[in-house]
């Protein structure tokens, strides 16, 4: 690879188009990206991609630790604290190229001495996986030399390697191949800070702001306490919730080039850091967001006075990942309160307390942590504690963001009637319930109940109705796509190329090559961009069109248009139709591979104009089916690390399902293919078999081989769909699939209505 476009790759600015995806720049700096794109007021920044992540990867020969990241378990802390040790000298350990140096020290010293560096995890920010408090923010980073980017971006990579970070994606069910851009924006001088929670405890009617003087890095970090507000999403009407004088800022130090804390003039402190007046257009402005992503947002802001007059500037803005609650008990009145604080995370749980001092001596699954404070450095304990209680904090704390993420309840600034703290009155054993809906902490077990609570809808998605499973449809030709649409399919889970290419792909090679792909590029366009719009308002969560490659069985072929002159060559009759050139086997054919590359050259002219197109594969019967095929979509230009298609596999081969990872490792997902699966699995075919009548397609062996395939899929952190209407016509089936964890379900249209009311039911019943 060039140097120039080593560069390129490396860097992204956030005017770029391509700055938009993903998979590029990752969860917040797409997101920022996108507010750009609204001409919202931004700070400046640029994007070390995806590609400059993999270079330190590699440089830090990373994947001899992901086999044994994926066997961890939850609870097994030792093994945890020493593989995260391990891998983060192995980053640091990294001497980054000179000329890798030389450019992010360039670019970081373009518009500010002062950026902030912010990780920006690929499938961050999502309400699934939103990574919320888990990864670490540089602020006020002063590059004195192309040598100071080893220190600081390495440690931001490092991070995502933590304790906390491991055990968070465990818990998730994440992978720990992970891909991490970073983003480098300009620092704001900010005179103000607001942290803004699109919706309250119980209600999207309520927004919560909390507002300090100097950076917003202040509430996050747990170091102030800040002023507390409850806004009206229709009315816009500011309540003061809580007031805390404040009495020192973070502001930066441009002589030492440092942040450093500020001391507040007694008059200034007596006062609140902003007028209502400007709280009211961040309360519209939230209000704004989440009417055109679907759903209520969390977001900081930074606040400048230039000439008196407020700028608001846009730092950060993400789904909302809490919980909210329908039908709220009372509070119990039987029971003794012992403290009461702020509620930051709904829940409710009875156990043990342990605090700093006696970890991790009395660390066991279940206990609750008590503490002054819950600090960063108290991650690893995540995945073990079941509850946080701290004498400070509120809703922008560290551990608010840990309570939503691992789905705890949280109770900060806690103390009794007498203002004495929560970690004075209690010591290590002894027993409470935490009330995290109403912020109230008793003694002993309390017999407190919540009515019922759900998790918020998947953000701007059209799948209104609050279904996790995706349901995708089967379309054998182009027109039947639109149907697709108005049936509501939140997109095609597999577009045959054996229908969509008009003749046999080998009748256009020796000359009618552009007429191919033209053919071949139109068909996919007009299907893209049917759900294309989907596809973008859904943070690209939904509208996706999965294309198959051209693979049909041999007598499918030999019935292709313009098919006749390979008759006797490539398509030779097989007395079974299923064997032979098939598939992947029939696309790396040295007869055929032309058409292939020619059909790939199609896909990426269409994706390269509409991103939703995903590639999948049928009939992969070998590693090595993999790495050829891998090595025919670099030359073609399908695999580029810092932007790709999507690119996923049909599992049909009984070694497909015994030796999962040999095969996933290549692949962003796999779809089980129902139909051929079966027959390959039990040579039992439903069709014009003598043995037919043996055929059970709910043959509880076959059904479990499913199941596992899909658990290892989740694992590994590839998503996973079923193509085939088995789910649609057998609840029970469906049922073992959603809990299994399965992605999506792929059926024909008109079995859409039946899939849909099958995968309602079993999700209610979960």
């Amino acid at each position: 690879m060039s140097t120039k476009t080593q560069n390129k790759s490396w860097i992204v600015e956030s005017y770029d188009e391509i700055c938009l995806y993903e998979n590029v720049s990752g969860g917040k700096g797409s997101s920022l990206a996108d507010l750009v794109q609204q001409e919202y007021n931004v700070p400046y920044f640029f994007i070390l991609s995806n590609s400059a992540y993999n270079l330190v990867e590699n440089l830090a020969d990373l994947k001899r630790f992901y086999s044994r990241l994926a066997t961890l378990k939850i609870f097994q802390t030792r093994r945890i604290l020493q593989i995260s040790k391990e891998i983060q000298q192995a980053i640091l350990a990294v001497e980054l190229p000179k000329e890798f140096r030389n450019t992010v020290y360039r670019h970081a010293k373009t518009q500010s001495d002062f950026n902030s560096w912010r990780s920006s995890m690929v499938g961050e920010d999502s309400v699934s996986l939103s990574y919320a408090g888990v990864l670490r923010t540089e602020l006020f980073v002063n590059l004195q030399a192309p040598s100071d980017v080893d220190k600081v971006y390495l440690g931001l990579l490092a991070e995502a390697f933590s304790i906390g970070a491991i055990n968070y994606r465990i818990q998730n069910n994440a992978s720990h191949e992970i891909s991490l851009p970073i983003v480098v924006q300009k620092q704001i001088d900010s005179d103000a800070g607001v942290v803004y929670f699109g919706q309250n405890q119980v209600s999207t009617e309520k927004s919560l702001l909390s507002a300090c003087y100097g950076q917003c890095e202040a509430i996050v970090s747990n170091q102030i306490s800040a002023y507390r507000y409850e806004a009206d999403n229709h009315t816009f009407d500011i309540k003061l919730v809580s007031n805390n004088a404040q009495l020192k800022q973070l502001r930066p130090n441009f002589e030492t080039r440092e942040l450093e804390w500020v001391e507040i003039s007694a008059d200034l402190a007596s006062m609140a850091p902003l007028p209502d007046f400007v709280l009211q257009q961040i309360v519209k402005f939230g209000q704004q967001e989440a009417q055109r992503k679907g759903g209520p947002r969390d977001m900081e802001f930074s606040i400048t006075f230039e000439n008196n007059e407020p700028v608001i500037w846009v730092l950060q803005s993400r789904p909302v990942t809490k919980k909210i609650v329908s039908d709220l008990g009372p509070e119990d009145n039987e029971s003794p309160v012992l403290a009461r604080g702020i509620p930051t995370s709904p829940g409710i749980y009875y156990g043990q307390v342990i605090t700093p001092g006696s970890i991790p001596e009395s660390l066991k699954p279940g206990c609750i942590f008590l503490g002054e404070e819950f600090a960063p450095i108290h991650d690893w304990t995540l995945g073990s504690i079941s509850a946080i209680i701290a004498d400070t904090g509120d809703d922008a704390s560290h551990a608010a963001a840990k309570g939503h993420e691992f789905n705890i309840p949280v109770v900060l600034s806690a103390k009794n009637s007498d203002g004495v703290p929560i970690s004075q009155l209690l010591k290590a054993g002894d027993e409470v319930t935490i009330d995290g809906y109403y912020g109230i902490i008793y003694s002993g077990k309390s017999d407190i109940r919540v009515n019922w609570s759900q998790e918020l809808p998947p953000q701007n998605s059209i799948n209104q109705d609050g279904l996790k499973t995706k349901l995708v449809v089967n379309c054998s030709f182009v027109e039947n796509v639109q149907e697709a649409v108005e049936q509501g399919a939140k997109g095609i889970g597999l577009l045959r190329g054996d229908f969509l290419i008009p003749q046999f792909p080998l009748s256009y090679i020796g000359g009618s090559e552009n007429i191919g792909i033209q053919a071949i590029s139109e068909r996919l366009i007009s299907s893209a961009s049917l759900f294309y719009e989907m596809w973008l308002n859904s943070q690209h969560k939904h509208g996706e069109v999965v294309y198959r490659t051209f693979g049909p069985k041999l007598h499918e072929m030999r019935d292709k248009i313009g098919s006749e002159p390979w008759h006797n060559t490539l398509l030779k009759n097989h007395r079974d139709p299923s064997t032979g050139l098939q598939g992947v086997s029939l696309s790396l054919h040295p007869l055929y591979i032309d058409a292939f590359i020619m059909e790939l050259q199609a896909f990426k002219k269409a994706w390269e104009q509409y991103p939703n197109l995903v590639l999948m594969f049928p009939v992969i019967r070998s590693q090595d089916d993999c790495y050829e095929l891998v090595d025919i979509l670099t030359e073609v230009g399908l695999n580029n690390k810092s932007r790709r298609p999507k690119r996923l596999m049909m599992c049909e081969l009984g070694i497909n399902f015994t030796q999962p990872e040999s095969f996933l490792c290549h692949f962003d997902g796999a779809s089980i293919g129902g139909n051929d699966s079966r027959l390959s699995l039990t040579l039992l075919n439903r069709d014009g078999s003598e043995a037919s009548h043996r055929y059970n397609a709910n043959d509880p062996l076959l059904i479990q081989t499913y199941c596992d395939y899909i658990v290892t899929c989740v694992r590994l952190g590839k998503s996973v769909s079923f193509c085939g209407n088995l789910p649609s016509s057998n609840p029970e089936i469906c049922k073992q699939f959603v809990q299994a964890g399965i992605t999506s379900i792929s059926v024909g249209t008109h079995a859409l209505p039946a899939a849909e009311k099958v995968v309602r039911e079993t999700e209610k019943l979960a």
